[in-house]
């Protein structure tokens, strides 16, 4: 999609929010959706009331199917603690997986390193799609304005 005379609501949307309480032994999970029609991807944590330091590790899996088949990492970010960044985002450019056979299902997890547990929302966000205006593939439960201000 031409990417000058596009509203910014058309660049990207949110294909996947999750929501939970991370520990060392409680990741945050999404699920395995398929992206192959958006240039890049960016993963957004943010963390909420935290009982103590938590260090937190945001990654990017990709897989030939739905159901995770040939797992493999394919980006993984060492965020920190949420102590001092709060906010933790990364991207990713799917221009990298093209010559992969068939890996166009994607999935993002964030993981803890100690038992202090922090409440925290993860969003995958889909940006510069190849076909159409990416808000076209937003999750279900994502409300956009319909003002083209």
């Amino acid at each position: 999609m031409e990417t000058v005379n596009s509203l910014p609501m058309e660049r990207f949307a949110i294909l996947q929010h999750k929501a939970g309480s991370l520990t060392n032994s409680t990741p945050i999970n999404g699920d395995w959706i398929e992206i192959n029609d958006f240039r890049r991807l960016v993963v957004l944590f943010t963390a909420g009331s935290s009982a103590g330091a938590l260090n937190v590790s945001l990654i990017l899996e990709s897989a030939t199917d739905a159901a995770g088949t040939s797992a493999q990492e394919v980006r993984n970010f060492a965020g920190g603690s949420i102590l001092t960044n709060p906010v933790m985002l990364f991207s990713y450019s799917t221009d990298a997986q093209e010559g992969a056979v068939n890996r166009r299902f994607y999935r993002m997890l964030a993981t803890g390193n100690t038992a202090n547990a922090t409440i925290g929302s993860l969003m995958l966000l889909g940006f510069d799609s190849h076909f159409s205006p990416a808000s076209t593939r937003n999750a279900t439960g994502v409300l956009i304005s319909s003002s083209s201000t």
